[in-house]
């Protein structure tokens, strides 16, 4: 009977009213909010309110009661009072006898204007971020949230949360014309306030709760509803931010620590260490290790929830990730994100038909099986995606003051059909140069393993545009050729010294990063031969071969010390192993390898550039050594390096000056673990020429080990950059 009374009462409303008592109405704002009519020679005044919970309503001032439309959610009030201010408010009794007080959401005008709606539609709003989502702002000197979302294929859509027990009758938001966007302000809510979108689909009726694509933060408790954001924090690296904007990135040491803060190190409770306790226990860490930058693994930093804007939410809040950025600067250490543009977040099935239909991802993927190692493909080509990543990359850079952003491109990204996709394509330089041009000084890196040539070349000279590209090919290379066993290796000779046919055809970083990046998930230490004192042998070589190599250098969490598990979502790192003679040796490499290739022009200033090194001796297939000089304007080095399992007491190697050399760096030193074949005291040139060079010494090159050595004489610049080389 109830039911019959209520569907009879409907069939008597206005069209507009029945559409928002059926939550179907696209603009609210049409029937709800107030209205003024003329009738004959007087003027009235119509206000209606939707209040589900409530018993009664009445406005403050003046004090005029509200009528229940029969049979509905809406009170109404008609009056020829002109004392009604402009700024009404209501108050109401719920069911249980509360009085509320609130100022109607719809009396409020649209608050986004045209010009931005047209920026949107034409793909050029390139901060949709700070009107789409929510926004404490204030209006009318009322404070309260503005909501936007875009969702073209809505009915309608709602904001709802426990300020309006999750109804979505209640906070039905206004569309925005052909841009598909939708708006709401609601007064009088405050930052932590947690909320979702409820929309129903225009073609099914289906209805759905969403978390909201450009939510700036999630509920640290299930990491599902987004939050009003709050952000009081004062920042406090103001002198690391002017020094960045003039960075002369390209002829400096980069030397970047992958981690997963999740993982890397659990408190005695197994939960994940806060924001907070990271920026004690592992920025003083890295501090000490000597990195200049820190890289946030994978998608280990991007919220649970469904966008692109939120830290993760289990380590603290969006104030406490600044702090913990803020720390980084103050100890001068770059931060840089990994951000995936080739695919929505793993795991993650928010973003996926997101108003009901495709919207984020590519139509051709709607139907398709969707799981953590295959998530929806972004659609580059829509305008509104655009925007949405756009925003994403400079809202990292400015909201937290990110250094640079990891980007993974991929064949499939780039060719998703075998043939080249200009919409990404465009995407990433456009992304690349707005980047560059509104935050100097910060990087953009791009994990790629295609042969598009160009990455790192400016997107102006047909280019993608970003800084940095990584050194696949090493990568692979050189871990294929480790892991061969000594005897073995003179055959792959060619495989460890051909990244030098290519390594400065782009700008490349050398990962040894996390196992999942590859195929083979084994850690370092297992991938290399032999016994165990081989093996550790073998790993200090390795990593003082990719520090002398050109290119900017990356370890993953946890390698510094050869741990043997990478850490998972129920542990951190093997910390105890970090404190074993072998291990510990290793981890003192790392950071001696950092100092040398920090302090020492040659290591580095020139890792981008192919005047900065040259072959002394790259034919030694038999031995399995190499020998090449790094060269600056201020110094240069020799390293040597013997891949094979005998030591070479009296190895003879060219160089190009009659000087004094000294050992600066020895990977076999009994400290980093080694045997202590050291080359002590001066190393005196000799007048026999050798292998094409004028000069030459002899030292000891130890197995498995790499030897630095340093002429001790000051150089003229013009006989640095112009030192004797030999062909292949």
């Amino acid at each position: 009977m109830g039911s019959s009374m209520e569907n009879c009462h409907q069939a008597t409303l206005p069209p507009a009213a029945r559409k928002i008592v059926l939550a179907r109405h696209h603009d609210p704002f049409e029937y709800l909010g107030r209205h003024t009519t003329q009738r004959q020679s007087r003027q009235e005044t119509v206000i209606r309110v939707i209040l589900p919970t409530a018993v009664s309503a009445s406005l403050i001032e003046p004090p005029l009661a509200f009528q229940r439309v029969a049979g509905t959610v809406i009170f109404e009030l008609t009056t020829i009072d002109t004392a009604i201010p402009q700024h009404y408010a209501v108050e109401w009794i719920s069911g249980d006898g509360r009085v509320q007080r609130h100022h109607d959401s719809y009396r409020f005008p649209a608050q986004i204007t045209e010009h931005e709606l047209a920026l949107f539609l034409n793909s050029k709003l390139h901060r949709a971020d700070k009107i789409l989502g929510a926004h404490l702002i204030t209006v009318d000197g009322v404070v309260g949230v503005l909501f936007a979302t875009w969702a073209p294929n809505a009915e309608r859509v709602s904001v709802v949360g426990h300020f309006n027990q999750w109804d979505g009758r209640c906070h039905a938001m206004r569309a925005r014309g052909a841009s598909g966007i939708w708006e709401i302000f609601i007064p009088e809510l405050a930052p932590g306030e947690p909320y979702q979108f409820e929309l129903r689909n225009h073609h099914s009726g289906t209805v759905q709760l969403k978390p909201d694509p450009y939510a700036q933060q999630f509920d640290t408790a299930t990491g599902h509803h987004a939050l009003v954001p709050a952000n009081s924090h004062q920042w406090k690296d103001q002198q690391w931010m002017f020094i960045r904007a003039s960075y002369d990135w390209q002829h400096s040491p980069i030397s970047i620590y992958e981690a997963d803060l999740t993982t890397w190190k659990r408190n005695h409770n197994g939960s994940p260490l806060s924001y907070r306790t990271l920026a004690k226990e592992l920025l003083g860490y890295l501090y000490h290790g000597g990195f200049t930058h820190l890289m946030l693994f994978s998608e280990s930093l991007i919220a649970t929830g469904s966008g692109l804007f939120a830290p993760d939410s289990r380590l603290g809040t969006a104030d406490d990730f600044r702090y913990f950025i803020d720390c980084c600067h103050q100890r001068r250490i770059g931060v840089i994100v990994s951000w995936h543009t080739d695919h929505q977040p793993s795991g993650c099935d928010n973003l996926r038909h997101f108003d009901g239909g495709s919207l984020y991802e590519l139509e051709s993927d709607q139907n398709c099986k969707q799981n953590a190692d295959n998530p929806p493909r972004f659609d580059f080509s829509r305008n509104g995606v655009r925007n949405f990543l756009i925003s994403s990359v400079l809202f990292w850079l400015d909201a937290y003051h990110i250094d640079g952003l990891k980007l993974r491109t991929t064949t499939a990204m780039l060719y998703p059909d075998e043939r080249q996709d200009d919409d990404v394509i465009s995407l990433l330089r456009e992304i690349n140069d707005l980047a560059y041009q509104k935050y100097p000084g910060v990087l953009m890196l791009a994990e790629e393993n295609t042969v598009w040539p160009g990455v790192t070349r400016p997107s102006g000279l047909g280019g993608l545009g970003f800084s940095l590209k990584w050194n696949i090919g090493w990568h692979h290379d050189t871990l294929r050729y480790f892991s061969n066993t000594t005897a073995a290796r003179p055959a792959q000779y060619e495989t460890l010294i051909f990244s030098q046919n290519y390594a400065f055809s782009e700008h490349f970083i050398l990962p040894l990063s996390h196992p999942g990046s590859g195929k083979n998930e084994t850690p370092l230490l297992q991938q290399m031969p032999g016994k165990i004192a081989q093996r550790f042998a073998n790993l200090r070589l390795l990593y003082s071969y990719m520090f002398t190599h050109p290119g900017k250098k990356q370890l993953f969490m946890g390698s510094e010390f050869a741990a043997t598990t990478q850490g998972n979502s129920q542990e951190g790192l093997p910390w105890v192993l970090a404190e074993k003679m072998l291990h510990k040796g290793l981890s003192r490499l790392v950071t001696e390898l950092n100092s040398i290739y920090r302090n020492t022009p040659a290591l580095h200033y020139y890792d981008l550039e192919e005047k900065g090194f040259n072959w002394i001796e790259s034919h030694d297939c038999g031995q399995s050594l190499t020998v090449f000089q790094r060269n600056s304007n201020e110094d240069s080095v020799i390293v040597a390096l013997n891949f094979s399992d005998k030591t070479n007491n009296v190895y003879r190697i060219g160089v190009s000056y009659n000087a004094i050399y000294k050992e600066i760096f020895n990977s076999d030193a009994h400290h980093f673990g080694g045997e202590e074949r050291l080359n002590h005291g001066g190393i005196t040139a000799e007048n026999i020429p050798w292998m094409k060079q004028p000069f030459s010494v002899t030292i000891t090159l130890p197995a498995l080990s790499a030897v630095i050595i340093k002429p001790l004489i000051n150089i003229p610049e013009n006989t640095l950059m112009h030192a004797p080389t030999t062909g292949r």
